[in-house]
């Protein structure tokens, strides 16, 4: 009897340490490339496009299988070619349903927002240093999931705001970082 709870004790304890461990792997790589990691190190990626310090690589001819689910094209991106986040293109509404229901299941239901300007519905997940978000485009029909490495993406989000901001019209003499003064529109 107590050789038969020993080896029960033994299989739970077993359990309890492979599930967290796999369920962590995403928080250290995606699809065997580690976060943060020179893509200028990695063999087989080929840039696609750049932009100042971001640069957004492929890996041509490769067809990926993420959880039972073929991804004929993934978009690697990096900064300074750090790593930090990965772009799944989604072929078909069926594969777009069987992502979204697997994701719910994994990481429970998302924050969902909707944009009218490209009638795009966009789920959003987060798991402890990753960003994950589903998008639907529905003028143009384009899927796609994308991975998110928080501390590099949260970096380039500031610098893009930062870049923009510079680039912005001001419509009133607001100074950087100064409340203004309030101004009655209209008056009654």
């Amino acid at each position: 009897m107590r050789t038969a709870n020993g080896l029960v004790l033994v299989f739970l304890c077993a359990m309890l340490l492979t599930v967290p461990a796999h369920g962590q792997a995403l928080d250290r790589e995606f699809l065997g490339l580690p976060w943060e990691a020179d893509i200028r190190e990695q063999k087989g990626y080929e840039l696609l496009y750049e932009k100042g310090d971001l640069r957004y690589y492929i890996q041509p001819d490769t067809v990926r299988e993420v959880k039972g689910f073929k991804i004929s094209r993934v978009v690697y991106g990096t900064q300074n070619h750090r790593f930090f986040a990965a772009f799944l293109l989604i072929d078909s509404m069926e594969t777009f349903d069987d992502i979204k229901a697997y994701m719910e299941k994994r990481y429970g239901f998302p924050k969902i927002s909707w944009s009218v300007a490209g009638d795009q519905t966009t789920y959003k997940w987060t798991y402890k240093t990753i960003r994950m978000k589903l998008k639907f485009n529905q003028q143009d029909r384009r899927m796609k999931l994308a991975f998110y490495y928080t501390p590099i993406a949260n970096q380039v989000n500031e610098q893009e705001a930062e870049a923009n901001h510079q680039e912005s019209i001001q419509f009133l003499p607001i100074e950087r970082d100064k409340k203004p003064d309030v101004m009655p529109l209209l008056t009654f």
